[in-house]
């Protein structure tokens, strides 16, 4: 019984009832209004799908953050990555290889974040903002803005397909929150990394490898920044300059719904995951709702304050 109170009483909790209020409020505006159902099929469908790609982006985001770390980088990553893979099936480059060839890059742009933030000790901040300065331009101009299509109807599959009725990168996004929250909350990396995010000097004072640490959480950030890049190439069937723009807002927006603190030391995947749940229903309600696709950032963004602005409202209070 204490277990399931305190699981109630979670933050992961309070997320998902905000998700449920959601979907609740825009079904029963959509039915007084007599308009297209919100909770029909095709929709769900896309929810799940649309939830699926800002949750694999939002879990490494939650990663750097939980070692209290950002990163601004991963829209511009999922840009780059999505150009990248069309750019190399266009010059002859199995899907596969190329797929795999994105990942490395990404693992290796993640080591050098690390090795600046961790080890030369430069601003996560700066490091990751030129990061993403750097990877939307080689972005633009190896498309001079111009998506690169032709990638093949089998690839789509992974984006785009169906088993027993749900999106194929629904599983992917289980898979991978699965394989997170072990890492995350039963293993001893775990404990080190939401130590270090607690206070990084009592945690290297204790003889863990701090910069390690810190530097895994930046290559897992930009390599699920990758993936979600290569979902957005299946998706649309082309490497599309403008395929992950401002979704680092969007990352970071559903980190911090899901109840991570920007301070570090704080949050969950699952929180995570919900968070950007929480996030597409709200897209897809003001959608419904008939407010214009150019106003909803402004609606994020709001979001993102408010949900700072109530963690820094906590942490004031327990100090």
């Amino acid at each position: 019984m204490r277990s399931l109170a305190r699981l109630l009483r979670s933050k992961e909790a309070f997320v998902f009832l905000l998700f449920s209020g959601i979907v609740a409020a825009v079904t029963i505006i959509c039915a007084v209004r007599g308009s297209a159902p919100f909770l029909n099929k095709l929709n769900l469908q896309q929810m799940a799908r649309d939830t699926s790609f800002l949750g694999i982006l939002a879990m490494g985001e939650t990663f750097v953050i939980i070692a209290a770390g950002i990163d601004l980088s991963v829209g511009s990553m999922v840009s780059f990555s999505c150009v990248a893979l069309a750019w190399m099936y266009a010059a002859g480059v199995p899907l596969w290889a190329g797929s795999l060839v994105v990942l490395a890059m990404a693992a290796v742009i993640g080591l050098y974040h690390g090795f600046l933030v961790a080890r030369v000790r430069v601003s996560a901040f700066i490091v990751t903002l030129g990061t993403m300065g750097i990877a939307m331009g080689v972005a633009r101009v190896i498309t001079n803005e111009v998506p690169i299509s032709g990638i093949p109807a089998g690839f789509k599959w992974l984006a785009n397909g169906l088993v027993w009725g749900v999106p194929v990168p629904f599983f992917l996004l289980l898979g991978i929150l699965a394989v997170a929250a072990f890492f995350a909350h039963f293993t001893v990396y775990g404990r080190y990394l939401y130590s270090l995010g607690g206070n990084r000097e009592a945690t290297r004072l204790s003889g863990v490898n701090v910069r390690w640490v810190e530097t895994s959480a930046y290559v897992a950030g930009t390599i699920l920044a990758a993936l979600t890049g290569l979902l957005y190439a299946a998706l649309t069937g082309q490497g599309d300059p403008k395929s992950g723009e401002l979704l680092e807002l969007e990352a970071i927006t559903a980190a911090v719904v899901g109840g991570c603190s920007l301070s570090g030391g704080v949050g969950s995947v699952l929180g995570a995951v919900l968070g950007a749940a929480t996030i597409v229903a709200l897209q897809k309600g003001l959608l419904f709702l008939g407010v214009p696709t150019t106003a909803h950032k402004i609606v994020i963004g709001g979001v993102l304050v408010v949900a700072v602005a109530i963690d820094t409202w906590r942490q004031e209070r327990r100090r």
